[in-house]
């Protein structure tokens, strides 16, 4: 399944109610799942981004889709990257 690593920030929105951008997190989740996905890693960082979480999903559109929720909730501003784990990345490799 294709891997995804997700920069976030968090609103003035989130931010003024933090308690509900908590529960959203939640509601990804349980949105992801039902999509036929999972996340590997989330963590709250330090830096230039507020968090990072790594999903499998099974395809770039449901990717997508979980992007555009999360935007359109108003409580994140996100940054999606297509990860490429060394089992897919090696094969590639050796052909070269």
């Amino acid at each position: 399944m294709p891997s995804y690593v997700i920069l976030g920030n968090y609103t003035e929105k989130a931010l003024a109610d933090f308690k509900t951008a908590e529960e959203m997190g939640e509601g990804a989740k349980s949105a992801i799942e039902a999509m036929g996905g999972k996340i590997i890693f989330s963590a709250v960082t330090f830096g230039q981004y507020d968090f990072v979480v790594v999903v499998e999903v099974p395809t770039d559109e449901v990717m997508l889709e979980v992007a555009l929720r999360a935007g359109a909730s108003g409580m994140f501003r996100t940054q999606v990257l297509k990860a490429f784990p060394d089992d897919q990345i090696d094969p590639i490799i050796a052909r070269l």
